[in-house]
């Protein structure tokens, strides 16, 4: 069989509608996101860490919220004092599509550069915990999360009073209000 055989059985490829070829374009090019947008950002996000208030920040995707929350990392050194755990002020974590309880503190203790990402669920929680309390963690962002994990997240919210900061598309505003504990 020849190609313009088949191509002539499969018929033609039609362009994708306006509005999808609109999305590709936004898509492709590349955003830059002023300064001064991403000073108020980390001055908001340092307001909610120094508060212990949870938070979140949803936005179209490519818009520069990873940039702008990893480059709010960076600004807050770790501190170490001999003898006692690295204080780790913020940490930043991206997550697999579908994450579940252990794929979340996994993450996170492999953030943090420890060890034990092998184990029960309660056994990796258990450790992360710990880990995060010692090392006094200020925010950790989250995303992409399955619905269950958020209990997971709101569970150190609850027993570390750590300020938890979402990240994510509009499908996080709709994952988050088939919670009601979630807010």
């Amino acid at each position: 069989m020849k190609a313009e055989n088949v191509a002539e059985q499969l018929g033609n490829i039609n362009d994708p509608e306006a509005n999808l070829q609109q999305e590709i374009k936004r898509l492709e090019r590349k955003t830059v996101v002023s300064l001064e947008q991403v000073a108020t950002l980390h001055d908001w996000l340092e307001s909610k860490r120094q508060s212990k208030q949870s938070c979140r920040i949803v936005g179209e995707s490519r818009t520069g919220k990873t940039i702008a929350c990893n480059s709010y990392r960076l600004r807050h050194k770790p501190k170490q004092e001999v003898g006692k755990p690295p204080q780790v002020p913020v940490i930043y974590v991206q997550l697999p599509q579908e994450c579940g309880a252990k794929d979340l503190f996994q993450a996170i203790i492999e953030h943090l550069k420890y060890q034990m990402t092998k184990g029960t669920v309660s056994e990796i929680r258990k450790r992360t915990m710990t880990v995060l309390l010692a090392m006094r963690c200020g925010d950790d962002y989250f995303g992409r999360c399955k619905p269950k994990t958020f209990a997971e997240i709101r569970d150190i919210f609850d027993h570390l009073n750590i300020a938890i900061v979402l990240v994510g598309t509009d499908r996080l505003d709709a994952v988050i209000k088939k919670d009601e504990q979630v807010y």
